[in-house]
């Protein structure tokens, strides 16, 4: 139960539609480390954006998309000419692109989830605003934390109601683009039951405001691909 429970709070917190008043669309490289104990695996690909959708290619270690739309995601694999098509109760995103993506709002969406703030401290240069959850989810969750330097979030951590530390996120190398500062590097610790998983996300190479090539803007399955249907 505890497991499930910190589970959705952190999705909650990472999975709101992508917004931007920064760009119109947006082309990335990624690579996705997730290490734990002495297994790690390693992702590569590249996120296709256009204000509508999000469309992830994956050329390593399979051959993978992932199209995201709406409350709609489709996993298509070219390779093996199948499909599975995933409806949600939410809308569908990529937990890690919006980490890149950053703040979309003000508070990291944390006063629709009922946190509300505790107080605000600075060291030196750094910001750091403490938020304490909502009344029904003190008995599972403790404080959540964003830390900013000049306006850029640099680390955000959520402890359980033990003041044990559930997922700690950094960001690094930032870049800005308008208005709004992007990390090159994501580094994220969570703590699972006295098993620690990280996850190290690096992106490179991003075009900002270009049209996308048609390739990916108006994608299409193929006629003859299988899919298998799944509500969720």
């Amino acid at each position: 139960m505890y497991r499930k429970t910190y589970q959705i709070v952190l999705l909650l917190l990472m999975t709101y539609p992508l917004q931007s008043q920064s760009f119109r669309t947006i082309q990335i490289e990624f690579t996705r480390i997730l290490s734990q104990s002495n297994s790690e695996e390693i992702f590569e690909g590249k996120i296709f954006y256009d204000g509508k959708r999000s469309i992830l290619t994956i050329q390593k270690p399979l051959n993978q998309w992932m199209i995201l739309e709406g409350s709609t995601t489709l996993i298509y694999y070219p390779d093996r000419a199948k499909a599975i098509k995933i409806t949600s109760q939410n809308p569908a995103s990529l937990p890690f692109f919006q980490a890149f993506v950053g703040l979309i709002t003000e508070d990291w969406g944390l006063s629709q989830l009922g946190y509300t703030i505790e107080k605000n401290d600075i060291h030196a240069d750094t910001l750091l605003v403490y938020w304490k959850p909502p009344t029904n989810a003190e008995k599972l969750l403790g404080r959540f934390i964003i830390a900013l330097v000049d306006n850029k979030v640099v680390l955000t951590q959520l402890f359980n109601a033990k003041n044990q530390s559930i997922v700690k996120t950094t960001f690094r190398k930032h870049i800005r683009h308008r208005t709004q500062s992007f990390p090159l590097e994501v580094k994220s610790i969570l703590n699972d039951q006295g098993k620690t998983i990280t996850e190290v996300i690096t992106y490179a190479n991003p075009v900002f405001d270009q049209l996308l090539p048609e390739k990916y803007a108006n994608f299409q399955l193929p006629a003859d691909i299988e899919i298998r249907e799944i509500e969720w």
